[in-house]
């Protein structure tokens, strides 16, 4: 007697549908190995993309911040210079404010005349930092450099999502490798065919995975 429900009392038949079944096992085994090699591969890829976007952002980061010291520093002089040419014209002495006002950075000096220009007063209110033409060189540059450093965030943030995905499927294909190898050793007919049939099961929503991932060549 059998366990298998589709037994027959002829050897044959029974010898033939065993022999289909090893092979379905062993297709399984197959294509199991080389895609959860393949699903491996993409991972290590993906996990170098990430590093290199991790890599480009920090440095992104780190030039951002040193132009910025920069920037700021020429802030601080901008300042400071108009604040001694405040304090000089209060106490009416304007030969040291044209003095100083002369030697004010290109930035602060077109904002300075735009701001002096606006009003008849002597001091108009305000100061010439408030005017929006007042830009440092190097503002402009400092947003750029934390753009990329976004994007590049975000791309290694993407690269490490799918890697997470390949390792997933090739969990999934070390679980199709296992009930596939283990059918030919199991001594119940039925127990055996259904090892089969999960592995097939599970290498074919592996695959799917698998195709709906972006590749990394």
């Amino acid at each position: 007697m059998t366990d298998d429900p589709g037994a027959t009392d002829d050897p044959e038949v029974n010898s033939s549908r065993s022999q289909w079944w090893e092979l379905a096992a062993a297709v399984i085994l197959s294509l199991a190995t080389v895609s959860s090699a393949w699903s491996s591969y993409q991972a290590a890829r993906w996990s170098g993309d990430t590093t290199v976007s991790n890599r480009a952002a920090t440095t992104a980061r780190f030039d951002a911040t040193k132009l910025s010291n920069v920037v700021n520093r020429r802030a601080t002089t901008d300042v400071t210079s108009f604040a001694v040419w405040l304090e000089a014209t209060i106490r009416g002495d304007h030969e040291l404010a044209d003095a100083l006002a002369d030697r004010f950075q290109p930035e602060l000096s077109r904002s300075f005349e735009a701001w002096r220009s606006a009003s008849n007063d002597q001091v108009p209110p305000g100061t010439p930092f408030d005017r929006p033409d007042y830009v440092l060189n190097g503002t402009a540059e400092i947003d750029a450099l934390l753009n990329q450093a976004e994007d590049h965030a975000k791309q290694a943030d993407e690269a490490t999502s799918t890697v997470d995905r390949y390792v997933l499927t090739a969990v999934l294909y070390a679980s199709v490798l296992f009930f596939a190898g283990i059918a030919s050793k199991l001594t119940s007919t039925t127990a055996s065919h259904l090892a089969v049939m999960l592995s097939g099961a599970m290498f074919v929503i592996a695959t799917g995975v698998v195709i709906s991932l972006p590749m990394n060549t």
